[in-house]
């Protein structure tokens, strides 16, 4: 979350949400009829990375939609955050796995809303069995 994006602030942004993406995925579990099940780390899905800002100095939306696409190019596609939205100008959405994007020019707070609750109704649930980051064992503690 930003007061204020800019390129360099967006920059910064999408690095932080690319680092996070890029941590190992080794602690997801999900249970199934009470049964925990442990999921590979290639069968878990990164977190979803989004930015968020009050307002930009960009002159229009279209401004705001070309920086985030051409920003979208520094990175690999798994470390790709999924939108940017500026409350006083736009919502802007990157399709699954392409640099391509969806502008929501009006009512951004809204669209980024509806977004928000379709990317958490459609996302696996996971939970964190966080004892897999370590070596040591708690045993039955």
């Amino acid at each position: 979350m930003k007061t204020t994006l800019n390129r360099n602030e967006l920059r910064v942004s999408l690095s932080s949400i690319a680092s996070v993406r890029a941590l190992p995925r080794k602690a997801a579990i999900r249970y199934e009829a009470n049964h925990k099940v442990t999921l590979r780390e290639e069968d878990t899905l990164r977190p979803r990375g989004f930015v968020f800002a009050f307002k930009t100095s960009w002159v229009s939306p279209e401004s705001a939609e070309k920086v985030f696409q051409e920003l979208l190019l520094e990175l690999d596609d798994s470390l790709r955050p999924n939108a940017v939205c500026v409350l006083d100008q736009c919502l802007v959405i990157r399709r699954a796995h392409k640099t391509e994007t969806i502008l929501f020019k009006e009512h951004a707070l809204l669209h980024f809303i509806m977004f928000l609750v379709q990317t958490m109704d459609t996302f696996p649930r996971y939970q964190a069995d966080l004892k897999r980051y370590f070596e040591e064992d708690y045993g039955d503690a």
